[in-house]
């Protein structure tokens, strides 16, 4: 779990990130009407195109929401939900490989023009005298 706290006197952003859960990815929350956090129970909602569920108690809103497989918690005092989530963009959850580092995932890291395992794989050939 990585967080951030942001604070100015009273007010304050915190938002925790949960890299890769395991119990829930965007599409799997997509189906739920209602999500429990710490006995405190939040509802579907959409938060500046975000779909998340949401709950706002003693002028603390919590919004928790999944882009693919990550898990983002929003603690939120002062500042409107929507300011804080205007720039994000939410994604579906596609599985990745489980199997080696392959083409494919250095594509989707990297981008789908430029690969560094053909670099790499160059640099191996000269080092070992591969025969090409």
């Amino acid at each position: 779990m990585n967080y951030a706290n942001f604070q100015k006197g009273k007010n304050y952003v915190n938002i925790s990130l949960e890299r890769h859960s395991s119990s829930f990815n965007k599409n799997i929350m997509d189906k739920f009407s209602s999500f429990k956090l710490n006995d405190e129970k939040l509802y579907k909602k959409s938060v500046s195109g975000i779909i998340g569920f949401y709950n706002k108690k003693n002028k603390v809103a919590t919004f928790v929401f999944a882009s693919e497989d990550d898990m983002i918690y929003l603690h939120i005092k002062g500042p409107k939900a929507s300011k804080v989530l205007s720039s994000i963009r939410q994604r579906d959850y596609k599985p990745y490989h489980n199997v080696e580092y392959d083409f494919d995932d250095d594509a989707y890291y990297e981008s789908d023009v430029y690969d560094d395992s053909f670099d790499d794989s160059f640099d191996d050939a000269s080092y070992y005298n591969y025969e090409w």
